[in-house]
């Protein structure tokens, strides 16, 4: 964090400082349990209890509030500063802090793809430039005051992957970083048991307009149908393209499987340009695409920006291989688990099983609300239509995806029902051997998955990938 001096923070937020010292603050919280020296605190969180003991002892520590605290606290009161209304003055203040700081901005959102398309940024940029970024992918809005007090005098650029959960996440998000591009990489099928339509996530996706406050660049996958129902007529910056079908700004051709990755010819401003991308499936060419658009508007040479692309170190557990019980191959896509990422899972079983007899576990699909019961009827039929070999449900909510796997054509001595944890790794073993490639589908939501990867990996540390 900038430090900040105490009397000008104050001014900031419409209080007189007399009567208050001039500390330099080196630290602003937003939970009184973060109690420190040199810190102002923003009483934001109200159902987090304040360590009376340890405010006591500290000497330059400020918290400013709404709300009294009890007599029996016995807190100083020269250290409490009473406003109205604590929020708005949070806000006046991470307006002022993020307003001094003239960087270029990443802010990337989509249903599948952000977090590896941040990461492909950040590595990127990292080879030259001091980054402020998301951390894995914790995008969580509680998350968002740490993103922003990183950036201090010695950051160059900051890449944040900007969630979504209920419509204005983005324009609340946008109050924190102000960013310069935006990306959004697709819009698949989540978070329906809020947003109740799709219609309504949409729109909400679309907010990445006003984040940008309809200027600044805006980056998108032309290929996605969701994405170009959104009216961009408001919108009075600049718009660059990606695809992997048709004529865009950023064109994927030739698009080819490789062992651990993938290799594509770029097309751009007339240039072909060859590309290899650690990290399998079409999807991860999305990705790429996306990343090398924000990485040439940030000013990197292409052919430079696509040999940093080349040491990309994928994230974990993003359709991952790796080595399996009895010679097999697993991966690894235990992240998240949505409509759109099951597809493009499916599509690397098929291509790494070819040949081979293809297995796929799945659990339960979260945020699909009301859309559940179609979503999974339709989730089994792809898997017929991918010619998956063995259907294991390992969860009871997801029951109705083998059952319609089977209606489909499945023979139903391949369907497998074992929520139990573990008789499901017990199973899955008699499966596996040097001709099996099993597909681990779940989310990072439910935990209890973990030892089962365990149990049919050799190992799930780095040096297991294949």
């Amino acid at each position: 964090m900038k430090p900040i001096r105490l009397h000008k923070l104050l001014r900031l937020i419409g209080i007189s400082p007399k009567g208050y010292p001039n500390t330099l603050i080196k630290s602003v919280e937003d939970r009184v349990d973060r109690v420190a020296e040199r810190t102002v605190i923003f009483h934001l969180k109200k159902t987090i209890e304040l360590d009376t003991d340890r405010f006591q002892k500290v000497r330059s520590c400020f918290i400013i509030t709404d709300q009294p605290f009890l007599k029996r606290q016995q807190l100083p009161r020269e250290r409490l500063i009473f406003v109205t209304n604590v929020e708005q003055a949070y806000l006046a203040f991470i307006r002022y802090y993020r307003s001094q700081f003239q960087i270029p901005v990443v802010a990337v959102t989509g249903t599948c793809g952000k977090t590896t398309t941040k990461e492909m940024i950040k590595q990127a940029l990292s080879h030259e430039y001091r980054v402020v970024a998301t951390v894995r992918s914790k995008n969580n809005l509680r998350y968002n005051h740490r993103y922003l007090m990183a950036i201090d005098e010695t950051t160059d650029v900051a890449v944040f992957e900007m969630a979504m959960t209920h419509p204005g996440n983005l324009i609340t998000e946008s109050e924190f970083f102000r960013p310069t591009i935006g990306v959004i990489t697709m819009i698949g099928v989540d978070h329906l048991n809020q947003l109740k339509t799709m219609d309504h996530y949409i729109r909400a996706k679309g907010e990445m307009l006003a984040a940008l406050n309809y200027e600044g660049t805006l980056i998108l996958n032309q290929d996605d149908v969701h994405t170009q129902q959104i009216d961009f007529s408001p919108y009075r910056g600049k718009i660059i393209t990606f695809s992997l079908k048709q004529k865009a700004d950023f064109q994927a051709t030739n698009i080819e499987y490789a062992e651990s990755g993938m290799r594509f010819t770029l097309v751009h401003r007339g240039h072909r340009y060859p590309v290899y991308v650690p990290g399998l499936g079409t999807h991860q060419v999305a990705n790429a695409l996306a990343a090398l658009a924000v990485l040439s508007e940030l000013g990197m040479d292409l052919k430079k920006a696509i040999g940093y692309l080349s040491l990309f170190e994928p994230v974990p557990s993003h359709t991952a291989l790796l080595k399996g019980w009895n010679g097999s191959i697993i991966i690894d896509d235990t992240w998240s688990s949505n409509p759109t990422s099951f597809q493009s899972a499916l599509a690397v079983l098929g291509e790494k099983g070819k040949g081979k007899k293809k297995v796929a576990v799945i659990g339960r699909i979260n945020y699909l609300g009301a859309h559940e019961k179609r979503s999974y009827h339709e989730l089994g039929k792809r898997l017929v239509d991918a010619g998956i070999d063995y259907v294991v449900i390992a969860d009871d909510k997801a029951r109705p995806i083998g059952e319609s796997a089977v209606y489909h054509g499945l023979d139903p001595s391949r369907y497998l029902f074992c929520p139990d944890r573990r008789e499901l790794g017990d199973r899955l073993k008699k499966l596996l051997d040097e001709q099996t490639v099993l597909l681990m589908k779940v989310s990072m939501l439910d935990k209890s998955f973990r030892p089962v990867l365990d149990a049919i990996t050799v190992k799930r540390q780095s040096e297991n990938r294949i």
